[in-house]
């Protein structure tokens, strides 16, 4: 690839907003990408505070985990399991149907360790 100004000469990395190639001669840092110009430049720090924004509202970190939405989803299949043995538990003593029985029981367990993977999970981020 060539610089998009100067067509002799080789690109060494690419615009982090419009993608031109850019020389030695014609790239400017940013804080963590090269642009083409300073257009470029004002692009790339709304992109940066709209991602920042985005991030923030949904709770999520830089190293790109949810601390929020891990807890919600720990607790919905957390929920889910338990029903599900719940349910299994009723069927085993008042319907007496062990088939169903074994796969609402397995379908519970499935949940529950889904569940606490999940929860365990988000204590890391």
């Amino acid at each position: 690839m060539h610089c998009f100004n100067h067509q002799k000469t080789s690109a060494v990395c690419a615009c982090g907003v419009c993608l031109k190639g850019l020389c030695n001669e014609c790239m400017q840092p940013t804080d963590d990408k090269f642009v083409c110009s300073p257009a470029c430049a004002q692009h790339l720090q709304k992109i940066t505070r709209l991602n920042n924004y985005v991030m923030s509202v949904y709770g999520i970190n830089k190293s790109g985990g949810s601390q929020k939405v891990g807890m919600r989803t720990a607790m919905l299949h957390l929920t889910m399991g338990v029903t599900f043995l719940g349910f299994g538990a009723y069927t085993a003593v008042d319907i007496g149907d062990w088939g169903l029985t074994f796969f609402t029981a397995m379908l519970g367990l499935i949940f529950v360790v889904q569940g606490y993977k999940t929860y365990k999970r988000g204590l890391r981020l």
